[in-house]
């Protein structure tokens, strides 16, 4: 019995780190799709977030301008706020959960990267094709 338990747990974990490898990667064509089709609401979305840190909007136009003209770099900016996003969740995961919250948002934060990186390649294979 203790065998499959062990089966089990097993089967539970790889479900949640394959859960939060899809999660990852919806989230990564989102943005994508919203950087490719609307652009200003997007750029607004930066504006905001810098302006949440104290950011003035003299001095954030320019960071946003430089973002909008390298899609590229745009979508990993967008991306490592949502890696911090998985780790807080992955965190609260774990509290929450009864695992060990930093190991949980390590985690959720490494399966993420995998993910962007997977992605990122398959990208760059089929812009190659």
């Amino acid at each position: 019995m203790r065998v499959l338990s062990g089966y089990r747990i097993q089967i539970l974990r790889y479900l949640a780190a394959k859960s939060d490898s899809d999660h990852y990667t919806r989230e990564l064509r989102r943005e994508q799709e919203e950087i490719d089709t609307i652009p200003d609401t997007e750029a607004a979305e930066v504006a905001e977030i810098l302006a949440e840190y104290g950011v003035e909007p003299h001095e954030y136009g320019p960071v946003v301008n430089a973002l909008r003209k390298n899609p590229q770099a745009w979508l990993d900016f967008m991306m490592k706020i949502f890696e911090q996003t998985l780790l807080i969740f992955g965190f609260a995961k774990g509290y929450f959960t009864g695992n060990k919250p930093v190991w949980s948002a390590l985690q959720t934060a490494l399966i993420g990267a995998i993910a962007s990186a997977a992605a990122f390649g398959m990208a760059k294979a089929v812009q190659g094709l």
